[in-house]
């Protein structure tokens, strides 16, 4: 049994994974709470997570008012593997993300707003940093979609224009 969830903190939440121990030993050093080395709720894994409750509720006073990043950087520098969890505005935000062109942003084909969409992950030379061609705009290929996978005829999809079904 390990320990890897997710952890509310006042200022976001954090996920922290503990399977050993050592690891165990090191949260409780880091939490100040001795006690728990001695105490039988804690004896075994398994009771790290009958007991999660708890241990949230200690991460969650020990946090204190600091970011979810710094959290998650206090406890990996004791040794104890954790991490922010990002909302999405988080995400499109972080330095590291525009940094690596992780999110872009594009002009849609009907000069709608601009829309984001995940770069490419793979970082080569001559791979595109993005999409080829931006992504359509809503109902821009209708026609094709209900052609090619319904065979349906331009007639029948201008009646189901006409009638509402598809726009």
């Amino acid at each position: 049994e390990i320990i890897n969830h997710g952890f509310p903190i006042a200022n976001g939440d954090i996920v922290i994974q503990i399977g050993r121990e050592h690891q165990f030993q090191r949260l409780v050093e880091v939490l100040d709470q001795p006690e728990w080395l001695t105490d039988n709720r804690f004896a075994s894994r398994k009771g790290w997570l009958d007991n999660i409750e708890v241990i949230r509720s200690a991460i969650y006073l020990w946090a204190g008012n600091r970011s979810s990043v710094e959290v998650a950087d206090a406890l990996a520098a004791a040794g104890i593997a954790a991490a922010p969890v990002f909302t999405a505005s988080d995400v499109v935000t972080d330095p590291h993300v525009a940094n690596r062109n992780m999110v872009m942003s594009y002009s849609l084909t009907d000069g709608g707003p601009e829309v984001m969409t995940p770069g490419n992950p793979v970082k080569l030379s001559k791979v595109a940093e993005g999409p080829d061609t931006p992504p359509p705009s809503l109902g821009q290929q209708t026609n094709d979609i209900l052609r090619e996978e319904l065979n349906l005829s331009l007639d029948e999809i201008t009646t189901l224009r006409d009638s509402g079904v598809v726009r």
